[in-house]
């Protein structure tokens, strides 16, 4: 079979679906709706994301584009339900397009299976941040056992012959191979949304076998880039050596008497529904008076940044960066206002209870330094945005900086780009976001180097504007062109062709 890497190979991109009467059971940490209280009400809202918004069409049992029968297992939630918001949430399930079921983890469970094993261990070390690692507390391991083996049961629980089961990230590594013990045919793929890092990074992992044998239980693992899946092939050559047999060339291994296939799938956006939704008269609207705001002030160029508050993101440094650009080239100071959303995230993980003192110290220290009248260089939000107060902010920036120090792709990019229907605004890029390998075209930068960054903004500010028009028209149609169904269809396509080649053994 040929090495996949959807990433720059074409494929069939038509609409694709399992085969008939067949049924696609998504299995994820993350529930896809949330319960939400109004007055004496509860009303279920579907949780805002990609994978979400890529998934529910497939899973839509009263979709006539589809013959797959859904089913969506995931958690609870870290916050356990009273009795009444669960008989709400009981009546309320049969609105979802889909059937679901959840996996309830007990409070120990969370703690140290989610805060801790997932988020305090494999996030900080899949990302490349080893010193945020907490490698000593040793009740995360047998926690996340136990939480991976209580989400394989729900699998078996509801298993329907003829399934094909599809687990996502990093909170479920060892999924795959527990469902695999139980039903050794069992159809499984797995896609892991964040990086995989080098072997001489994983290799730190204590369990770190463990954790590649849980993955290879599956037909078909995804990654987002090349680069990821040959770092996991890699790892898998050098730390199973008895085990497994890697061939590169192909991306397949073998063990245990089965052929594993090993691809690249980056994600992306439903691009469409967004570019429907900037387009709307409302929208546009609140986008020109967002801008005539600042230019009231004086302001000729917005640029943004959007992120999760998370130490991956390159926070800190893109505000430096910015300190620096300002400091060095004084002429743009009243006209460039730069705007930072952070959203806040994972509250309970000792790195994250500090993060927001640090952005704020620096946010304040640099507005501090630089202010001048009533201009400040950087505002600052640390909150949730919806959409709705997004897409304007977007609509309006004449530049958005993407500067994570490690990311898995970073969808930010592509939305930002995607609204560009006039290719007006420029996209400066980290070149270790996942999106940097289809985004060439952006302005890409080190984001650990404070120097790239300063000159990007300068170049963004200063370029003629043909070029910039065209950089970002080539970045847009590489958007529109892989969006989120193009996503779906390749990984399903693949996952076929990955249960032929194990049954072929």
């Amino acid at each position: 079979m040929p090495t996949l890497n959807p990433a720059t190979e074409p494929i069939d991109t038509a609409p694709h679906t399992l085969p008939s009467n067949h049924r696609l059971v998504v299995v994820t940490n993350r529930e896809p709706y949330e319960l939400v209280q109004e007055n004496n009400h509860y009303r279920l809202n579907m949780t805002t994301g990609g994978l979400v918004t890529a998934l529910e069409p497939v899973l839509n049992t009263d979709s006539s584009t589809t013959a797959v029968q859904g089913l969506w297992i995931s958690w609870e939630g870290a916050t356990p339900l009273q009795p009444e918001q669960r008989t709400a949430l009981e009546e309320h399930k049969g609105e979802l397009p889909y059937t679901v079921a959840t996996v309830p983890l007990t409070k120990k469970e969370i703690t140290y299976y989610y805060n801790g094993f997932a988020n305090d261990l494999l996030w900080p070390l899949f990302h490349y941040f080893v010193s945020q690692c907490n490698f000593t507390e040793s009740r995360n391991w047998p926690n996340y056992v136990s939480a991976n083996q209580k989400f394989a049961d729900a699998v078996m629980a509801n298993a329907q012959p003829g399934d094909w089961t599809w687990v996502h990230d990093y909170q479920l590594l060892l999924v795959p191979q527990l469902i695999r013990e139980a039903s050794p045919q069992h159809r499984i793929g797995f896609f892991n949304h964040i990086p995989f890092p080098s072997y001489e990074l994983f290799r730190t992992l204590p369990y770190r076998r463990e954790l590649l044998r849980g993955m290879l239980g599956s037909d078909l693992i995804g990654f987002h880039t090349r680069d990821y899946a040959n770092h996991f092939l890699k790892c898998v050559a050098k730390l199973l050596p008895n085990e497994a047999t890697v061939d590169m060339a192909t991306s397949q291994v073998r063990t245990d008497g089965r052929v594993i296939t090993v691809g690249a799938f980056p994600i992306s956006l439903d691009v469409a529904t967004l570019q429907q939704q900037a387009s709307q008269p409302a929208m546009q609207a609140q986008a020109e008076a967002l801008r005539a705001n600042y230019e009231r002030l004086g302001v000729s160029f917005l640029g943004i940044g959007v992120d999760r508050l998370d130490y991956t993101k390159g926070i800190i440094e893109r505000l430096e960066a910015l300190e620096a650009f300002f400091i060095k080239y004084p002429e743009f100071k009243r006209r460039v206002q730069f705007v930072q959303i952070a959203a806040p995230s994972r509250a309970k993980v000792g790195t994250y209870q500090t993060l927001r003192d640090d952005v704020e110290q620096t946010v304040g220290r640099i507005n501090g330094r630089l202010a001048e009248g009533t201009w400040t260089p950087i505002q600052f939000f640390c909150r949730n945005f919806t959409k709705d107060e997004l897409l304007p902010y977007f609509m309006a920036a004449d530049f958005a900086m993407v500067t994570p120090i490690r990311d898995g792709m970073n969808l930010v990019a592509k939305e930002y780009c995607a609204i560009q229907q006039e290719n007006r605004g420029a996209l400066i890029l980290s070149e270790l976001a996942g999106a940097a390998d289809e985004l060439p075209e952006a302005f890409v930068v080190n984001p650990y180097s404070q120097h790239r960054m300063e000159e990007a903004i300068y170049n963004v500010l200063t370029l003629p504007s043909d070029e910039k028009q065209s950089r970002m028209a080539a970045c847009r149609e590489q958007v529109e062109s892989r969006d989120i169904h193009y996503w779906v269809n390749s990984y399903l396509a693949a996952f076929q062709q990955a249960v032929v080649a194990r049954q072929a053994v």
